[in-house]
């Protein structure tokens, strides 16, 4: 089985939060990582788009977790080595790969706070992980990991992929049958 990064907070980047979110199911995240999920303000920041617009749901949803301590947020404060380190990736200063707000303050966060970085985004921020020996997660990582802790069903699972996938979510190309038979063997992704 894929070793599975142990060193919390789970900080999430919009991606992957928002993959469980859409499909109404942050209650997986706060089963599995209790009292260990944290993002950034940036990150609720690009969430609050949806308020204006039939989607709403979702934003409101965030807040509630928020609102009752489930998810915890984090903040980025102007001169610290966190925030610099924020300017460095928005800005194209690590490879010239320019940095989404959200992904750019969740990676500073947790390489000067410690945790593990929860993205979907994996072309953007797995070299970044990689050379920083920053822990890194995905949707398709948490779904594996809900199985074995039976905390849904591989058949739940197979449904919320598809879901997920209908709502646009950042996922490997092949389907949750292949991401478990990748997760249990620990094949690449």
């Amino acid at each position: 089985m894929r070793q599975f990064p142990c060193n919390p907070p789970y900080v999430f980047d919009n991606d992957c939060l928002a993959s469980f979110l859409w499909v109404k199911r942050p209650d997986i995240l706060t089963k599995i990582f209790p009292g260990q999920i944290s993002t950034t303000k940036a990150v609720v920041h690009e969430l609050t788009y949806l308020r204006k617009t039939r989607y709403n749901w979702v934003c409101l949803q965030l807040e509630e977790e928020i609102a009752k301590g489930a998810i915890k947020t984090v903040d980025l404060l102007v001169g610290t080595k966190e925030f610099l380190e924020f300017m460095d990736l928005i800005n194209g200063r690590f490879r010239r790969k320019v940095l989404g707000y959200g992904e750019a303050s969740v990676l500073a966060w947790v390489r000067h706070n410690g945790g593990t970085v929860a993205s979907n985004n994996i072309s953007d921020v797995a070299e970044y992980c990689h050379v920083e020996k920053i822990g890194l997660i995905s949707t398709d990582d948490i779904l594996c990991l809900a199985c074995t802790k039976k905390v849904i069903s591989k058949k739940e699972a197979e449904n919320l992929w598809s879901e997920m996938r209908a709502r646009r979510r950042k996922l490997p190309d092949y389907s949750f049958a292949e991401a478990y038979h990748r997760f249990l063997n620990n094949l690449p992704k």
